[in-house]
């Protein structure tokens, strides 16, 4: 949501909004450009603090002037964050000592700082930090992320010197010692089931509760509105409600059509969906990884969408179509899930729904696997927050692909109210996706809309990686691969099994050679020349 540059000799200095961003001497703090976004500037007596955020009610009033308060920048820091949608601030001391940058508690714009030679810098797309940085990676959270496809949601990452701003939680920076350090906030308890009245309707609460946050964070934002439609319960849910809620006719939906035996159904659950919702619908066939010459102009982000030229695609699309606002059904799974006691009875998960790994894939190294062991215990996750930790993970990780085409994402399924609602109900309206299905249903969507057989999934996609020309170009970057360089891979145990994957279909361990591919092309491509930081 924001991006910033900032040496310690102007800290103190005189902040002025100028072409699109505040500045002192040779330091910035820039906006990220979109109407639904405003930012000001807020006089403490010991500090200034600069502030930015989703502001629907004000959309297109972007700068405002400045403000002056008698509180405490403290007080004032802790009045702001409470703020209902995304807000990202950045505490200037008068004294120039430290520099605090916090969030509140939407935190689906990401946002990733670092220190180096004496300056700190973020961004919202850890990308552009690139040029910042050394070029190693931290040998054992990255061999944590090859095998387990993630870091658990907090602030450490798979570079040494860069952290990611959380949920709620404040980053400081020394200024004379250009030390970082996190503040987590205080974890919220879980709401848990409750009993409902004998009269209740939760589907028409669920319905109406969707609506009005909707509302809400659209609010006056003018403009085409694109959806997500994979044809599956999350995304007609919410594609249904914003046609409803926000006009049918600024409504557009867009969605990756899966390839194999599964596209018939996909195709017509979509257009079962759209059709019912009214909107104009475009469908796009979703690429396989490495099908794309040109998808090398685009940064790996490394947690970011493994099925980047497929997403690529789709935000072109939502873009090429005057879309700036995107809703998206990220969280649906989420306000399902069960309770630790719920789930220990629940059913096992059907195969297809289990995690891509098999623990630390063979092809580490020694140091590699002992270091993923020893950093384990090392990997703080943020604190319980309104939503699930994947909720956050997933959004933060998919948003620089939708946010470098000027589209502002929104989440209607992490709204804390919605997330409330959900878990409060009884385990009999969370189980099977009782209440999804439910919705759709009332709307006259037929059985096999409402339960599809067999649901969407990716795994055909990511499959068309090891089959050719695709296999040739990963083939080719195991060749000598610059993940061994750094101590993380055996190049020839590496090779072997991803020969191995092509050959056998069912071999275990196939996300995580995407994994490791997508590490491969970032540590290839993230030293070469870049544009300066700049708002």
């Amino acid at each position: 949501m924001i991006s910033l540059c900032i040496q310690p000799r102007d800290i103190a200095g005189h902040w002025r909004f100028a072409e699109g961003a505040w500045r002192s001497g040779s330091s910035f703090v820039a906006p990220f450009a979109h109407p639904i976004l405003q930012t000001t500037m807020v006089e403490a007596p010991e500090a200034r603090l600069i502030l930015v955020r989703e502001d629907p009610a004000g959309s297109g009033r972007g700068h405002h002037p400045t403000l002056s308060a008698d509180l405490p920048a403290a007080e004032v820091l802790d009045r702001l964050a409470a703020w209902p949608f995304n807000i990202q601030l950045v505490v200037l001391p008068r004294d120039g000592a430290t520099v605090t940058v916090a969030t509140g508690r939407g935190a689906t714009a990401p946002l990733f700082l670092t220190s180096t030679d004496g300056v700190l810098a973020a961004e919202w797309d850890v990308a552009a930090l690139y040029p910042r940085l050394s070029g190693d990676f931290d040998l054992g959270r990255t061999a944590y992320a090859l095998s387990w496809l993630a870091l658990p949601y907090g602030s450490a990452t798979i570079f040494p010197n860069v952290l990611h701003l959380t949920e709620r939680a404040s980053v400081h920076w020394d200024a004379a010692e250009g030390r970082l350090s996190v503040d987590y906030p205080r974890p919220l308890r879980r709401h848990v089931p409750r009993r409902l009245h004998a009269d209740a309707d939760p589907v028409a609460a669920f319905d109406k509760l969707f609506a009005s946050i909707l509302r809400r964070a659209v609010g006056n934002h003018e403009g085409a509105i694109a959806t997500e439609v994979s044809g599956g319960l999350d995304s007609g849910v919410a594609t249904l409600v914003a046609a409803d809620a926000l006009g049918v006719a600024r409504v557009k939906s867009f969605g990756l059509l899966l390839p194999g035996p599964q596209m018939p159904s996909q195709a017509a659950r979509r257009e079962a969906l759209t059709a019912l919702a009214g909107v104009s619908d475009t469908a796009i066939l979703a690429r396989p990884p490495y099908s794309s010459p040109e998808i090398a102009d685009d940064l790996i982000v490394p947690w970011g969408e493994y099925y980047r030229e497929a997403f690529r695609a789709l935000g072109e699309a939502m873009a090429g179509q005057g879309c700036s606002t995107l809703v998206r059904g990220i969280g649906g799974d989420e306000i399902s899930e069960m309770t630790a006691s719920e789930a220990a009875t629940a059913p096992p998960a059907a195969p297809e729904e289990k995690a891509e790994c098999a623990g630390l894939p063979g092809y580490l190294t020694d140091d590699a696997r002992k270091a993923a062991a020893d950093v384990e215990d090392h990997l703080v996750p943020a604190p319980p927050a309104h939503a699930a930790p994947s909720f956050y993970s997933g959004a933060a990780a998919s948003a620089p692909v939708y946010m470098r085409r000027g589209i502002w994402p929104i989440y209607p399924y992490g709204a804390p109210e919605l997330v409330a609602f959900c878990r409060s109900l009884p385990q009999s309206w969370r189980e099977d996706r009782r209440l999804q299905r439910a919705f759709l249903a009332r709307r006259g969507l037929p059985d096999w809309v409402v339960r599809p057989d067999p649901p969407e999934s990716f795994l055909p996609v990511r499959d068309g990686m090891f089959e050719p020309p695709q296999s040739d170009s990963v083939r080719a970057l195991f060749t000598e691969p610059v993940l061994a360089e750094l101590g993380l891979v055996d190049g020839p145990r590496l090779r072997a099994a991803f020969e191995r994957a092509v050959a056998e279909p069912e071999a275990p361990g196939r996300t995580q050679l995407m994994e490791a591919a997508g590490l491969e092309t970032l540590a290839r491509t993230w030293r070469r020349p870049a544009s300066p930081m700049g708002p």
